[in-house]
């Protein structure tokens, strides 16, 4: 099996990684808005650090990968880096 077939199977998962994502989204606001403590002090503006702090430190490290598989497919022209970098942005 060559490269870019390996690569279209791995395509199936996608919708099912979406829809684990799209829940994984809502199972994280509802802990935030109804199972977090209120702070003291801020009140409920503090939890909007909880979500807004993880998606800074998701998308830092999503245009890392990136870079990181664009380097990488144009040193080696393999699709799978190509296909990294695609996925990270």
């Amino acid at each position: 099996m060559n490269e870019r077939a390996r690569i279209a199977k791995l395509n199936r998962w996608v919708p099912i990684l979406n829809i684990a994502a799209l829940i994984a989204l809502f199972a994280t606001l509802g802990m935030i808005f109804f199972y977090a403590p209120i702070e003291r002090s801020m009140g409920n503006v503090q939890r909007l650090f909880y979500f807004h702090v993880g998606s800074a430190w998701v998308g830092s490290i999503a245009f890392f990968v990136a870079l990181v598989g664009s380097a990488a497919y144009l040193r080696t022209q393999r699709f799978i880096w190509d296909t990294i970098a695609l996925c990270s942005v």
